[in-house]
C-alpha cells in the first residue's frame, strides 16, 4: 500500500540518520572550543576575544553549541520516529483495507492490491 500513501520511509529515515550525523558534528565542535581559550594571547583589550574574556565567551559558545546539538539530535529522533509511524499506520490501515472485503481492493479488483 506503500504507493497509495507517498509517504517514503526509508527516505524519511535516511534524513533521520544525516540529521543525526549533524548533531555529532556540534558536539565535536564543541568539545573542541576548550582549545581556543589559549587563542586569546595577544589580543586588543577590550575585545571580547581578549585573555580576560575569551574564557567566557568560549564557555559560552561551547554552552550554545552543545544545546543546539541536543536540539538537532531530538530533530532527528521525531523524524525517525515519523517514519516508523507512517510505516506502522501503513501496515495497518493496509490490513484493514485488505480485511474490509470489499471488491475493489481484492486481487484484480483495481486497487492496485
Amino acid at each position: 500500500m506503500g504507493e497509495i500513501t507517498s509517504i517514503d520511509v526509508p527516505r524519511l529515515t535516511a534524513m533521520g540518520d544525516a540529521v543525526q550525523e549533524v548533531a555529532g558534528r556540534l558536539d565535536r565542535l564543541a568539545a573542541g572550543v576548550d582549545g581556543l581559550t589559549h587563542q586569546a594571547e595577544g589580543a586588543i583589550q577590550g575585545s571580547v576575544t581578549c585573555e580576560w574574556a575569551m574564557p567566557a565567551v568560549s564557555m559560552n559558545w561551547q554552552y550554545n553549541l552543545e544545546h543546539l546539538a541536543s536540539d538537532v539530535r531530538e530533530f532527528a529522533g521525531h523524524l525517525r520516529q515519523a517514519a516508523a509511524d507512517y510505516h506502522e499506520a501503513d501496515v495497518e490501515a493496509e490490513a484493514r483495507v485488505k480485511a474490509s472485503g470489499h471488491p475493489a481492493f481484492r486481487p484484480g479488483g483495481g486497487a492496485g492490491l
